[in-house]
């Protein structure tokens, strides 16, 4: 399965981006996938940015589906450590019909960038989306290391979700 099929690219118009105003930023360095892009475009990349566009499991965080594309507006802006890495962006994974199709999405996305060696940094959504993230790196058999830029830390319940296996 492509995973070109779960993502949005991204909007040029909600990140506000011109490389022309803002040289030797981070966001002059981004090479912005299309929504037909194939595994084979993610190799030359060292690092790539994908969104999650879903807030249902986060009532007391709403409105944080829209977050991707804000993050979004500061990330590009930022001067880059090094002028040799090679970063993508894949766009936003949209809320699927059930929280457990983003699920998915994201559990699948994560897999298939690991395998193609490219390191995945989400941006965006609730911080539900912390376990299918971790089921990415679980299932290519990686260990994880993992750092969440939060708010607050939210207490979810057991049975407020449900996994997909």
């Amino acid at each position: 399965m492509e995973i070109s099929l779960f993502f949005t690219p991204v909007d040029h118009h909600k990140i506000d981006f011109d490389p022309l105003n803002y040289k030797n930023r981070i966001g002059n360095q981004i090479r912005i996938l299309g929504s037909e892009f194939i595994e084979d475009d993610l190799k030359p990349f060292d690092l790539v940015l994908l969104g999650v566009n879903d807030d249902r499991v986060s009532p007391q965080n709403k409105g944080c589906a829209a977050a991707p594309d804000e993050i979004r507006k500061y990330f590009y802006r930022l001067y880059p450590h090094s002028e040799n890495l090679k970063i993508g962006d894949l766009g936003n994974i949209a809320a699927g019909n059930q929280i457990a199709d983003t699920y998915f999405a994201l559990r699948t996305a994560i897999g298939k960038l690991l395998r193609a060696k490219v390191i995945p940094l989400v941006i965006g959504g609730s911080v539900d989306l912390t376990y299918p993230i971790y089921l990415g790196y679980e299932d290519f058999g990686r260990v994880i290391n993992l750092v969440s830029i939060d708010e607050s830390i939210q207490k979810i319940e057991a049975g407020d979700v449900s996994m997909p296996d």
